[in-house]
């Protein structure tokens, strides 16, 4: 298919507004505009205010990320395209001025609503109050933009949690979101707590739930102006742009048209394979601060997993905390501990099924643009090697989120082998210990 304008094309003289600009997408998002369509006209970010600080000082503050390093160098004047829109999504009309209100519906021509909560375990209230109603009132912005031509909304591949192929199609929701949008809103906290688990049936969590409940709020406005669906399964580090292993903590107007954003068996990875690959790198850029040498592996049992949280986390806590106490120094690991533990349980359900995605749309993206735009908007995910990707995910949280100096790795690297030797040798104490019990209360029960 040959395109009819290339993307860079497509964004001359655009004005966007984008909400969930200060999250990981929406920084990658704002950076990939800036230096791949230098033509665009102005992106407006939905920004809550803070107390003490004025726009200007909000906006070098997000210049400050590490993300914008190479435009700060090559191309400082694109970050005068950036303006922020004092707001908050939980306020009532999105907490912006009638000014701005009135600005953005003028001139807004491109929406990406990226703002949302990606906890899994918010409280039903919560996750409605920001997820759907918060989209809800972005749609009502969107309704008096004069000169709209397409509103994006980012949604995620497991919105459908129950469905084992999900199809680049709409999917309704279990219940109308305007209904549900009710409800919160004169339900007391016992009752919703009461309820929400037969509500979210069979979603495993409130995020799946209100992602699904919110696909369906979108698609209302589908023949008012068009609409992108985009559903990307797991965000992790940057491949290549804006830093590779960057991290810190994604045509007509009567359609909407969704996007499975997802590799979905196209250059498959596994979990096992992926720890294989961080056990390797992690040598070469292992962290300054650990307290026992990195290890560990994928469990095809409850059983062997139950067993190895308890010998290789529990009680490595206890013993650690122990020791803290008797020097007289203030108890930590175990409370960590328990927050690893909490936070694994909550992805629990993510990393132990299956799902697939159908993304032929996604990966027809290549077809429908230039050899040029393919080299600057690359979608081909077979490219990837996964290797040298894991790699630069484990320096990148070295440095981007640890905030760890490249020339630390020496005594990281020197740490590291001490860690490995100690951990040989408490494996050694261990089996001679199993050794000794087997001899000493098994082998010598039989020979009497």
């Amino acid at each position: 298919m040959a395109p009819s304008i290339g993307v860079a094309e497509f964004y001359k003289h655009k004005t966007i507004f984008l909400t969930g600009g200060t999250g990981f997408m929406g920084k990658v998002l704002v950076e990939k505009l800036l230096r791949c369509c230098p033509d665009l006209n102005k992106i407006y970010l939905l920004m809550r205010p803070k107390k003490g600080q004025s726009t200007k000082e909000r906006l070098d503050d997000y210049f400050n990320c590490r993300v914008f390093d190479n435009l700060q160098e090559r191309s400082p004047k694109c970050f005068d395209k950036l303006a922020v829109i004092p707001g908050d999504i939980l306020q009532e009309d999105l907490g912006i001025s009638i000014e701005d209100w009135d600005k953005l519906q003028r001139e807004t021509e491109i929406v990406f609503h990226c703002a949302a909560c990606v906890r899994f375990d918010m409280p039903i209230r919560d996750a409605v109050n920001m997820n759907t109603l918060g989209t809800n009132k972005v749609l009502k912005l969107a309704d008096g933009m004069v000169n709209l031509e397409v509103f994006v909304h980012v949604s995620t591949s497991y919105c459908r949690c129950e469905v084992h192929t999900l199809e680049e199609r709409l999917y309704p929701a279990k219940h109308r979101p305007q209904d549900v949008m009710e409800c919160v809103k004169w339900m007391d906290d016992e009752l919703l707590t009461y309820l929400q688990t037969k509500l979210i049936e069979p979603q495993p969590n409130t995020y799946a739930y209100t992602k699904s409940l919110t696909e369906d709020l979108v698609s209302q406005k589908a023949g008012k102006y068009p609409i992108v669906i985009a559903r990307p399964s797991i965000v992790t580090a940057a491949h290549k742009e804006p830093l590779p292993g960057w991290v810190d903590n994604l045509n007509g107007p009567t359609e909407v048209r969704i996007c499975n954003v997802t590799q979905s068996g196209h250059n498959p990875i596994t979990w096992g394979e992926a720890l294989d690959m961080g056990r390797v790198h992690v040598q070469e850029f292992p962290f300054s601060v650990c307290l026992w040498y990195p290890g560990g592996s994928a469990k095809s049992s409850k059983v062997q997993h139950l067993l190895a949280l308890f010998f290789t986390h529990l009680l490595p806590a206890y013993f650690v905390d122990l020791l803290m106490f008797l020097m007289g120094k203030k108890t930590f690991m175990v409370k960590i501990q328990k927050r690893v533990s909490y936070g694994l349980n909550v992805l629990q359900y993510y990393t132990t099924k299956e799902w697939f995605f159908d993304n032929d749309y996604y990966r027809s993206l290549s077809k429908r643009i230039s050899k040029d735009d393919n080299d600057v908007f690359y979608t081909n995910l077979k490219t990837i090697n996964w290797s040298a990707y894991i790699r630069n995910y484990i320096k990148g949280a070295r440095e981007f989120c640890c905030k760890e100096d490249p020339s630390t790795l020496p005594q990281a690297r020197k740490l590291q082998r001490q860690l490995f030797w100690l951990d040989k040798a408490v494996q050694v104490v261990i089996y001679f210990l199993i050794a000794y019990f087997i001899y000493y209360y098994i082998i010598r029960f039989f020979v009497m």
